[in-house]
């Protein structure tokens, strides 16, 4: 009996979840998801000013590509620390995956899902890869 209960058990990638589920994680509708995608790129700006211990200056620019479709790109400039070049991939390509994980503590954002989930939903959407920028002020 219990072969026959597992002969119907599956697995979805993250991105499969996230295409059946993105209403549930802010992406529903034109104007939602507008307004997500630039919550979550604002949040992380906040909290990566907050990290490092610098006072934020954060640039947002939104530029109607298509008003037909509602399609825009998206530019959000902070002075932050940035993010090391062998981490950007992973950090805004890779869901669960970043630096708040470990730590329980609840910030700004929602779900969790931040640039990441901006990221996925834009190649999603568009079928069109994702440019960034990170001027990292580290010693990576």
């Amino acid at each position: 009996m219990s072969d026959d209960v597992f002969s119907q058990f599956k697995e979805h990638s993250v991105a499969e979840f996230f295409r059946k589920n993105k209403q549930m994680l802010g992406f529903s509708g034109k104007v939602r998801s507008l307004t997500t995608i630039v919550h979550e790129l604002v949040t992380n700006s906040l909290d990566a000013a907050e990290e490092g211990r610098i006072l934020p200056n954060i640039t947002v620019e939104l530029t109607e590509v298509d008003k037909d479709e509602g399609r825009y790109i998206v530019r959000v400039e902070d002075n932050g620390t940035g993010i090391p070049e062998r981490l950007i991939g992973k950090a805004l390509g890779m869901m669960l995956a970043g630096t708040k994980f470990h730590r329980y503590v609840q910030q700004r954002g929602q779900q969790g899902i931040g640039a990441a989930g901006v990221t996925m939903y834009a190649q999603l959407t568009t079928g069109k890869p994702v440019k960034v920028v990170s001027g990292y002020k580290g010693t990576d």
